[in-house]
């Protein structure tokens, strides 16, 4: 296809509906978008002899394209920076479908994840778990419990291994890490992450790969980067025993766990010759290298780096099986109970869109079902939500859909044409199918303001957008084809996180702002009725003053939130604390723990602690240190336990 090809595609769709659509204000609204080829979507399926189908919105549907081999692959890699062409995808809306993939059998909705878990008898089955994104599916940390000890990764080197108990807690075991590995590591060596299941622990590490036998990428400090699994029997957690490792090559991303099975995802960029025989295109995964077909390449193409996905079993953790590669993939990424999401942003372009490649997991296994191209950028993994087999994104973009039509226009007829509202951001809600096709869609939300945070609860969403004041955004997603914004809640400043907290009840976690200026004034914390969804309240806030920077708001990981005792924790400014809302229009904070007070300024922070609890007692558990605390009695501290 080429530009004349496009041109003439949008001169004759343009001739009928341009005046409907600068009536409107808006194009292309869910309840009038024409369907594309429905013959293709039969079965949900594209089978390998179908062309691309282009209706007259220029969207595309077609199957997923893998790597054909090394000599398509290193073609595909050498164009990655060379060629543009902007025409040839659709700024709204471009989809593709896998071939012969179909769609993977939905999980139960009542999944709740390990059934190893479930199978251990801890002490207290009372205790907080990870702040995962996806309820159902664990997520690696670097603190772990089982309700009678507490796991702690230190400085990336030791498992440390705390026998939990009220003003009784000790060190049981340390337990050193990658130990036989290189003698000279890199500051970023180390054990970044972990899990605990049943009676193992696996840890996520990082290290350097020696390639003294053969020409490889090397990045800018010298060397490429591999990611270890590290697995050891914790039956006697007084002397863990190493059971085997498994090894993929680069940087270590995220880790989820689900149904037995482990899911390792890194990211690796290939090294380019001349020629492809004098390319390193694959990476190695479990010492053998990843298959070229399993190598997807999306439409939108803006790094040569890859997401690597790995599964492995946690019964046989040092061997693969199964791998998938994204090309570009690694931006933005989103697991739910059945898919995995991969995006990537296009923004080398002045209209900004993202990629969004699905992959389908189970037991082990991945495949490739579809991707969609939706306009504008994403903002965090909680943009991003599936339900009922459809997939709901929230994006942030500059212009509207006025302006991207009248450029068109422009383009086609040889006009100039300047409109200051394509310097204007504007948001949208997209929904997409099974297959990754548009049904429904809402767009040039928000004029002048930004997505903050998002949150889906079935089929409501709550969003947040600013630039001086906090939009709170409520939509009814029932109708896919047909969204509707209920209502919006505007009050100062904006929350960074939102997170459910009982029954409709919605607690945000963010900053307090001047609502003339929009300059941050302090941390905020919010309390929202969500009961009428049309008519959102803040029911309570407490505002921390003059704290204008609060990293752990971002790691979601790093905040405590427990909707059952009404508490949420959090990192910040070298203290921590702890907060409930008072049952008024306020919050009572519970505890404020200075790390000063025992010396550890220098041993704590949000990226290396993390809050939790075990039964009545709370715990701040460092790299270095746990601090227990007495929640039936006004979290008055315990003990201190340094190591």
């Amino acid at each position: 296809m080429n530009n004349l090809f496009w041109r003439k595609t949008w001169l004759s769709y343009a001739a009928g509906t341009a005046a409907a659509v600068l009536l409107a204000g808006t194009v292309w609204a869910s309840d009038t978008m024409p369907e594309t080829n429905e013959a293709v979507y039969e079965a949900g399926q594209m089978t390998e002899e179908a062309e691309t189908e282009t209706d007259g919105l220029q969207t595309e549907v077609r199957r997923i394209r893998f790597a054909e081999d090394e000599e398509d692959l290193f073609r595909v890699l050498q164009d990655i920076y060379a060629k543009w062409d902007y025409y040839l995808v659709d700024e709204d809306m471009a989809f593709e479908e896998a071939p012969a993939m179909g769609i993977m059998a939905s999980s139960s909705a009542a999944d709740t994840g390990s059934s190893e878990k479930t199978a251990s008898i801890p002490a207290s089955s009372d205790y907080s778990e990870t702040n995962v994104r996806t309820e159902g599916i664990d997520e690696a940390d670097i603190v772990k419990t089982d309700g009678k000890y507490i796991y702690i990764l230190k400085d990336g080197a030791e498992l440390i291994v705390v026998r939990a108990g009220r003003g009784e807690s000790e060190v049981i075991s340390r337990t050193a890490v990658m130990e036989d590995n290189q003698e000279e590591f890199w500051y970023q060596d180390g054990a970044k992450e972990m899990f605990v299941c049943g009676s193992r622990v696996y840890i996520l590490a990082e290290t350097q790969t020696d390639y003294s036998d053969e020409v490889r990428y090397y990045d800018y400090n010298g060397t490429s980067r591999k990611t270890c699994l590290y697995t050891y029997d914790l039956t006697d957690p007084e002397n863990p025993q190493a059971e085997g490792s498994f090894e993929m090559e680069g940087s270590y991303y995220q880790a989820r766990q689900k149904d037995g099975f482990l899911y390792l995802f890194t990211t690796w960029e290939p090294s380019l010759g001349a020629t492809c025989s004098e390319s390193i295109l694959l990476p190695k995964i479990g010492g053998a290298y990843a298959e070229v077909q399993k190598v997807i390449l999306p439409e939108i193409l803006t790094d040569r780096k890859y997401l690597v996905m790995a599964a492995v079993s946690l019964e046989e953790s040092s061997v693969c099986t199964d791998h998938q590669i994204i090309v570009s993939g690694g931006e933005q990424l989103y697991v739910s109970t059945e898919s995995i999401y991969a995006a990537n942003v296009d923004d080398w372009s002045d209209k900004t869109r993202s990629e969004i490649t699905k992959v389908g997991y189970e037991e082990g296994t991945f495949r490739a079902v579809a991707a969609g191209t939706v306009r504008g950028s994403i903002h965090n993994t909680f943009s991003i939500d599936e339900y009922e087999g459809n997939l709901r994104v929230l994006t942030s973009y500059w212009g509207s859909a006025k302006t991207s039509l009248m450029e068109i226009f422009s383009d086609i007829f040889g006009f100039d044409y300047y409109d200051p509202d394509r310097w204007v951001r504007h948001n949208a809600l997209f929904i997409l199918d099974p297959q990754m096709k548009c049904i429904g869609r809402l767009v040039d939300l928000a004029e002048n303001e930004e997505i903050k945070s998002a949150r889906y609860f079935g089929d409501i969403a709550y969003f947040v957008t600013f630039e001086r004041k906090d939009p709170l955004f409520c939509a009814d997603l029932s109708d896919p084809q047909k969204p509707v914004i209920l209502g919006k809640l505007s009050i100062p400043g904006f929350s960074a996180y939102l997170h459910p907290f009982g029954e409709d009840c919605l607690l945000g976690v963010g900053y307090d702002a001047d609502e003339n200026t929009g300059n941050i004034t302090g941390v905020k914390l919010s309390l929202f009725d969500t009961s009428d969804p049309v008519n959102v309240t803040e029911t309570a806030k407490y505002v921390i003053p003059g704290v204008t920077s609060c990293p752990a708001v971002d790691e979601y990981k790093a905040i405590f939130a427990d909707a059952s005792r009404k508490l949420v924790g959090f990192w910040c400014a070298d203290r921590y604390l702890v907060f409930t809302p008072d049952g008024t229009d306020s919050f009572d904070r519970v505890l404020l723990y200075d790390f000063m007070e025992d010396g550890l300024m220098n041993a704590s922070d949000y990226s290396t602690m993390r809050g939790l609890y075990i039964g009545n007692e709370f715990y701040l558990a460092g790299s270095s240190f746990v601090t227990a605390f007495d929640m039936e009695n006004s979290f008055a501290k315990d003990e201190i336990l340094r190591f």
